[in-house]
């Protein structure tokens, strides 16, 4: 198995090569099949499958639900994910009883039509905060 190196922390994918042989393929198969999803913490998988499924942005709430998991444990991945790339605050929402703003979350870069944002929230970008 020949590892390359790549300017990304982490790759979209396995690397793009020549077709291996079946010993090398195996091998491939094993390390992004069974080793690199034991790299992601369960919570954080459980964030993006239902982004996935739900394929709208969702509150911090609901993707602690998704990861059962407690609100600020969700928050810590969150952030976590934020810092890697993965997600971005799309939008916020007026917590009941002054209790701050509840963030939804979504894939990070991907273009606002494809990331609506749900009825009753703002869009939470730096111009909008200026």
């Amino acid at each position: 198995m020949r590892i390359e190196k790549t300017s990304k922390q982490t790759p979209q994918g396995p690397p793009i090569s020549e077709p291996p042989d079946r010993q090398d393929a195996e091998e491939e198969r094993f390390v992004w099949e069974e080793l690199a999803p034991r790299l992601l913490h369960p919570s954080r998988l459980a964030f993006i499958r239902a982004l996935l499924r739900h394929w709208k942005p969702l509150s911090l709430r609901a993707l602690a639900d998704a990861g059962e998991i407690s609100e600020d444990h969700a928050r810590y991945h969150c952030k976590s994910m934020q810092k890697a790339g993965v997600l971005e605050v799309v939008s916020t929402v007026a917590r009941a009883h002054g209790e701050g703003d509840e963030p939804s979350y979504f894939f990070a870069g991907m273009p606002r039509a494809s990331a609506p944002h749900p009825a009753g929230e703002s869009p939470a970008s730096p111009e909008a905060t200026d």
